[in-house]
């Protein structure tokens, strides 16, 4: 049965704390559709992230989610009921006219299609709700600059910076280039890339959990030992339950697909697009190409090494990190970005991480018309910006792109940023990328997996005496696990993915020292694997100041530094 505790744990991932009515009304809902408290936030935070401008939940707004989310699917299933008195037996006539009309397309009237002049009085409008602490104008009153939100190591660590030299550069000389050409994927091409990622994975999965190596010319020896290699996917387009989870294997085994019956797995987390080794027997045959198997072990981790350099090993290095948007959401002023530089000018880091997108499409002063200048044009000026105020600083200054920049191109890998000045310390780099910093390499990534994966996600632990699982550890685990940056297919519909660069420049090289994941769920710092990974969070979330991070790595001799690293967030 679903518990307050349960529901207060998983809202707080999401930075919200519920109102005891607010819990109550979840309870409610959870046994009345018969879902677990996990699957409720989840679709609260989906639902608000579309329609409600990522609203605190209320009484009214979760009763507003059951009329559009739940009751529709009970208004569905009374229609498809009422249907199918129409479907013809072989004794009833099929004469066209005993069936319904085709109804007519549900389109929106052209005097109705919402105009950017019209769209100012989005602000005027009950329904256009806005987070609770955040209303307009709130980012100029704020009285929490600088706090401090999360820390982790050393807690006398100055964060300033010294003069000592710092090498930058992209940790793979083959990187994806501004010139890429994207999107001429077929679907062969597309498949192959699916099932190369998927081979390329299976030998350490079986390293790691001591499995035997598969021999080509004696492929059935697995399914003798009951061994049966694949990646994860689902019947249905929304998050995957216990009924819908099947496995698909490569072309190696010509892509046959198998159910999987998960009633005897006692742990298990799994997404769609997960490449994983599963043990069980089959069960019963559905068809010569599909067969159930009552699973019993699934294996998932690979062994994966960090470089071989010795990451920082004379002099310590500080690093800053912010991820944007760096503007509120009503204006083009970006007074956020304008403290994060003079906060730069003041510690003077040696490296300074700035991920797209500086601002958003859906900007209100881009609708009011604020934007005189062409969108490429306008971040080139943004960019000369920050080199011009930190030109006498020293400080080195990576820019990751982003598919939601305005100007760039919406594909995933995403090439780096084109500018026509040249300043000696920048680096454009592609989105996602390893960078390599005096040996210490930073894996850095834009788009919201965590927040993806959570909605893909089904996690279960029968075990006796569980403990409550560390979720947003659980969820950044995947990444390394996979050692991808974008593991989830089919993705997010905000991510346009293009398969064959997926499997060039969105797979991991080697295991990053620190992982950068951005992301609209709370920030944390963790140690995940020896690796230590960071969500700062957004400099600015709505129309208030967000937050970023501030890293502080001192020298030795290990390859894992999460021992030797000081990290916090702070308030913007």
């Amino acid at each position: 049965m679903t518990s307050h505790e349960d529901l207060v744990y998983l809202f707080q991932g999401y930075s919200i704390n519920p109102s005891a009515d607010v819990l109550e009304k979840c309870v409610s809902l959870c046994l009345t559709y018969n879902i677990d408290a996990e699957e409720l936030v989840d679709q609260w935070v989906a639902y608000t992230q579309s329609n409600l401008k990522s609203a605190a939940p209320t009484v009214e707004l979760l009763e507003r989610m059951e009329r559009k989310e739940y009751q529709k699917g009970k208004d569905q299933t009374k229609i498809v009921r009422e249907q199918s008195q129409y479907v013809a037996s072989p004794d009833q006539s099929t004469n066209v006219s005993d069936f319904p009309a085709t109804p007519k397309a549900n389109r929106v009237p052209t005097s109705r299609i919402q105009t950017p002049i019209q769209s100012r009085r989005l602000v005027d409008d009950p329904e256009a709700v806005t987070s609770p602490g955040a209303p307009i104008g709130s980012y100029s009153k704020r009285t929490n600059a600088r706090s401090v939100q999360c820390s982790y190591g050393r807690k006398d660590a100055s964060y300033k910076g010294s003069e000592v030299p710092v090498d930058v550069k992209p940790y793979s000389e083959n990187c994806l280039k501004a010139d890429q050409r994207f999107m001429y994927e077929i679907i062969g091409k597309r498949g192959k890339s699916l099932s190369n990622m998927a081979q390329a994975l299976f030998p350490s999965i079986r390293n790691r959990y001591q499995l035997h190596a598969l021999d080509e010319n004696k492929k059935n020896e697995d399914e003798q030992q009951n061994l049966y290699e694949g990646r994860i996917i689902s019947d249905y387009d929304t998050k995957i339950n216990v009924q819908s989870v099947q496995l698909e294997q490569t072309h190696t085994h010509q892509g046959r697909t198998f159910q999987l019956n998960l009633s005897k797995v006692k742990k298990m987390s799994l997404f769609p697009g997960q490449v994983v080794i599963v043990k069980g027997k089959p069960f019963r045959q559905y068809s010569d190409s599909k067969t159930e198997i009552v699973v019993e072990e699934i294996y998932a981790g690979t062994v994966f090494k960090f470089s071989d350099e010795f990451p920082v090993t004379k002099d310590p290095l500080q690093i800053v990190v912010a991820c944007g948007p760096f503007t509120i959401q009503d204006t083009l002023l970006f007074e956020p970005l304008s403290d994060l530089l003079i906060y730069v000018k003041e510690y003077k880091p040696h490296v300074l991480i700035l991920t797209g997108p500086f601002y958003e499409r859906n900007n209100q002063g881009i609708h009011n018309g604020d934007l005189r200048q062409q969108f490429d044009a306008f971040f080139m000026d943004l960019v000369d910006t920050v080199m011009t105020a930190l030109a006498e600083t020293g400080v080195k200054v990576v820019i990751a792109s982003s598919q939601r920049e305005p100007h760039h191109f919406p594909v995933y890998p995403t090439p780096p940023y084109e500018i026509r000045g040249k300043y000696e310390n920048l680096l454009l780099v592609p989105d996602p990328c390893l960078v390599e910093i005096n040996g210490l390499v930073v894996g850095v990534n834009t788009p919201d997996v965590l927040f993806h994966l959570s909605s893909f996600e089904i996690y279960l632990d029968n075990k006796p005496n569980a403990p409550i699982s560390d979720r947003m550890g659980r969820l950044a685990s995947h990444l390394l696990e996979q050692r991808s940056f974008y593991p989830l297919d089919p993705p997010n519909p905000e991510v346009c993915i293009d398969m064959p660069l997926m499997e060039k420049h969105g797979i991991m090289d080697v295991k990053p020292h620190i992982l950068i994941l951005p992301s609209n769920l709370k920030h944390f710092i963790k140690e995940i694997q020896g690796c230590l990974v960071v969500n700062p969070e957004r400099l600015t979330k709505g129309y208030g100041g967000g937050t970023f991070a501030r890293i502080e790595v001192a020298p030795g001799g290990t390859m894992t530094v999460c021992g030797r690293t000081s990290c916090q967030i702070l308030r913007i």
